[in-house]
């Protein structure tokens, strides 16, 4: 299993539709269970950077890892809107 490197984990995110101008739904739950949902918001993907990703949440900025769109972070999901 090859070890998931900035580069890999970005490129991985690029094929599943990660892009500039892209719509997420950002879900944060409470202990990681999606059912029990604590807050969900929307934005638009402003840049990819190495690490992470910024998207513009309607007023402010927030990045993300890439982790969040692959998989459950800290309680915390990004969902490309569409899938």
């Amino acid at each position: 299993m090859e070890k998931a490197t900035a580069n890999s984990l970005r490129r991985e995110a690029e094929e599943l539709g990660l892009r500039a101008g892209r719509r997420v739904d950002v879900i944060d739950s409470i202990d990681g269970e999606e059912n029990l949902r604590r807050r969900k918001r929307s934005g638009v993907v402003v840049r990819l950077f190495r690490h992470f990703f910024q998207c513009d949440m309607g007023g402010y900025k927030e990045c993300f890892r890439y982790n969040s769109l692959l998989r459950t972070e800290m309680g915390e999901k990004v969902r490309l809107r569409g899938f």
